[in-house]
């Protein structure tokens, strides 16, 4: 008899709760351990007991039961399954959540199988191509190629599989707090959710497959390209259904082992379904390309949103302090006449009288404090409105548009006579067309603002020299005034009392819609082509009876309207990929103990 093989202990780590055995996953790449106990708390470890993090998930103040969990192959994510029927991918560097993934809308779901595996496959190149045709290309090219002329012939696969993201900044870190996602609050997380499309995995698939108890089979690729929800592949009854238990697979191999389980303690048995991943032999070789991009566009998109969000908050800063102030003296001003505050500072900077209203307004009610609070609010909120603009939504905007290109070119090569990726090419270009409209939008925003800042700066100093002069009084005037009062760049006071005192040149784009023009204008988006035209007209030359043109630069309406595009591609590529999945014949597994059927 051999000897029994000794395995040596690498480590030892006392937990402070009992682990669930069900609840362990080990990633060999990343040599981290994650464990789930029974407080529902996911705690990651490495090999010499250094705990990394712990993951724990609340939904409304109420702690999630922890299902299952699993490393992807490549230890750069962890697939987490809670009882509100989501699976969360959580980064390796961090506890925050990548990706968020619904595998069922039903309440008291369970997830009964969580699996993630990966499918290598090596496509076709040009090379591969002519040396299967054998002595006709030796003949014609003298004896074949070698060599560096020999790797030339992979040139196209190369130049389809080129990311030129990479050469492009990072995108910039959002600010925390508020209704920012925490996955773009830190560097890590940000990184790991934007990681850069590698050619060399240009035939790596990476497939996540997860089991419900109601017998759904939900199917994800690349992180949270979803496939789609399958039902189960065995009839089920009013009393029992198929959930799958168990699932194996091989990394050359399109077809997956499903093992299923009946619910029903009288029929009982076990059942082994072979599931048949047809999109992963298809002839097209560029699937990992097409929905990496696709998916790293749905990220992007997430991206923009949160900043849109970010903008449109920092333009309400500018608007809530400058309006109570506003609003105070306006009730004043209409007691005593037919003034409003627009006119009286614009009667005060041409003619130099002060009315009394406004004097008062200024010495005792605004004073040099409220100057400060209106002066901080408003420099504080278009600094931050142009970072925002400037190193956040330009920047994704241009990866957008890049992304997008790449879609376009595949589309473009398959569309009509190859077989269909779901999305054509028109779809591509009225997204282009929609980001460029955005781009336009935005660099109005950005110039707008620039004029915003340079016109409270001149308007600003010069009601601060009013507070001081008419709280020292008339007696205190001398020559200095009049020195200064040259110097008063009058024209942009005037302008600004005229314009953005009252009504910021920035509202068209951040004032939200009312719900009876949000509706119509959603609708006249989805049939407006093209937008860029129609936009520079709003934007240089509007037309002010044109409602369309009037709600048009509206950023929000604008990234709603990109986010739903989007999803129609990334719903038809998913489409056409579900009806590539085929489930055999099921076989039933004899001789299974009961411990085994639970």
């Amino acid at each position: 008899m051999a000897n029994p093989v000794q395995l040596r202990v690498i480590a030892e780590k006392t937990l402070h709760s009992p682990a669930n055995p069900d609840l362990l996953a080990y990633s060999p790449s990343m040599e981290l351990l994650a464990t789930g106990g029974a407080d529902h708390n996911v705690l990651i470890y490495r090999l010499n007991g250094q705990r990394v993090f712990s993951a724990s998930q609340k939904v409304k103040g109420v702690l999630l039961d922890l299902q299952k969990l699993v490393w992807k192959p490549s230890g750069q994510l962890i697939a987490i399954a809670w009882s509100d029927g989501t699976v969360r991918l959580i980064g390796a560097e961090s506890n925050k959540t990548v990706h968020q993934i619904t595998v069922s809308e039903e309440e008291d779901i369970e997830v009964t199988c969580l699996a993630w595996t990966t499918y290598s496959a090596t496509s076709k190149s040009l090379g591969d191509i002519l040396a299967e045709a054998g002595s006709l290309w030796k003949d014609a090219t003298g004896g074949g190629l070698k060599g560096k002329s020999a790797q030339l012939l992979d040139l196209p696969r190369d130049l389809a599989a080129i990311d030129i993201e990479s050469s492009l900044p990072k995108l910039s870190v959002l600010p925390s707090g508020g209704t920012t996602e925490d996955i773009f609050s830190s560097r890590a997380s940000l990184d790991a959710l934007f990681r850069p499309f590698d050619p060399k995995d240009n035939d790596s698939i990476s497939i996540m497959v997860v089991g419900t108890s109601t017998g759904h089979i939900h199917l994800t690729i690349f992180d949270s390209f979803v496939i789609g929800t399958f039902p189960s592949p065995l009839k089920s009854s009013k009393t029992s259904r198929h959930q799958l238990i168990r699932h194996a697979s091989h990394p050359h191999h399109a077809v997956h082992g499903l093992l299923m389980k009946s619910t029903s303690t009288l029929v009982g048995g076990l059942y082994f379904v072979p599931m048949h991943l047809g999109f992963l032999t298809s002839e097209r070789s560029d699937l990992s390309l097409l929905a990496s991009r696709s998916s790293a566009l749905q990220n992007l998109l997430r991206y923009i949103y949160q900043v849109q969000t970010l903008m449109t908050a920092e333009y309400q800063a500018t608007q809530d302090l400058p309006s109570r102030f506003l609003g105070n003296i306006d009730e004043t001003l209409a007691e005593h006449g037919d003034w409003t505050i627009a006119p009286a500072l614009y009667h005060q900077v041409v003619t130099g009288h002060t009315l009394p209203e406004v004097k008062e307004w200024l010495v005792d009610e605004l004073a040099e404090r409220g100057h400060k609070r209106w002066d901080k609010a408003l420099t504080t909120a278009h600094t931050t409105l142009l970072k925002l603009t400037h190193t956040h939504l330009l920047p994704a905007l241009e990866r957008a548009s890049l992304l997008l290109s790449r879609l376009h070119g595949l589309a473009s090569y398959h569309h009509p006579s190859h077989s269909p990726l779901g999305f054509s090419p028109t779809q591509i270009k009225n997204l282009l067309d929609t980001v460029a409209a955005l781009n336009l939008a935005a660099t109005r925003v950005l110039a707008t603002t620039v004029g915003e800042v340079e016109g409270w700066a001149a308007f600003g100093g010069w009601v601060r020299g009013e507070i001081d002069r008419l709280a020292a009084g008339e007696s205190a005037a001398g020559a200095d005034d009049d020195k200064e009062a040259a110097t008063v760049p009058t024209a942009k006071i005037l302008e600004y009392i005229q314009g953005s005192l009252t009504a910021s040149p920035l509202a068209q784009f951040f004032t939200p819609l009312d719900s009876a023009t949000a509706e119509s204008h959603t609708d006249a988006l989805s049939t407006t082509t093209p937008l860029f035209p129609i936009m520079a007209t709003a934007l240089n030359n509007p037309d002010p009876t044109n409602a369309f043109q009037k709600a048009l630069p509206n950023i929000a309406s604008l990234t709603a309207h990109l986010a739903t595009q989007a999803t129609a591609v990334s719903t038809g590529i998913a489409e056409a990929e579900k009806r590539n999945v085929r489930f055999g014949d099921a076989v039933e597994v004899g001789g299974v103990g009961k411990e085994v059927l639970g």
